[in-house]
């Protein structure tokens, strides 16, 4: 199963009544459970990988950050659950630091989901005037992640 194929079954559930649903085939078992009506918080998908996938060629194009603009400031939020990292490696300076300026397309840092790397680019020019996140945290759809200073 390929992330295309993840994110159209996704779909299909998110735009049905179904409220939880799980599926298991090459090895990889997927359960995705809607947030009941009483909690606002997005539908949840974990993953249990039983063995180990090949390697990628190439990471798949992330699918664009939630974001939310309040006051001059811009809150870049997780488009995707996953491992928030700061740096392309282990041994690389982060992408960003807090002060620096970036500009409308830079990589702010990777969310790594099923073993897939997907680069987080600003939308805005502005200064990073918060980090939310630490290097290697897991992270949730939706959560905070960088706040932009716009002019």
């Amino acid at each position: 199963m390929n992330l295309q194929e993840i994110k159209e079954l996704l779909k299909l559930i998110t735009e049905s009544n179904i409220q939880e649903f799980e599926l298991e085939r090459a090895g990889i078992k997927i359960k995705i459970k809607k947030a009941d009506s009483l909690n606002i918080q997005p539908t949840s998908l974990t993953t249990e990988v039983k063995e180990e996938l090949p390697p990628e060629t190439k990471p798949a194009e992330a699918p664009a950050p939630v974001e939310e603009k309040t006051d001059n400031l811009y809150i870049v939020k997780s488009p995707i659950v996953g491992t928030f990292y700061r740096s392309p490696s282990p041994d690389a300076p982060p992408y960003i630091e807090e002060g620096e300026e970036v500009s409308t397309g830079k990589v702010l840092c990777i969310i790594e989901a099923m073993k897939v790397m997907n680069e987080i680019a600003s939308e805005v020019d502005g200064r990073i005037v918060k980090i939310f996140v630490k290097n290697e945290q897991p992270v949730e759809y939706g959560e905070k992640l960088f706040a932009i200073k716009t002019s």
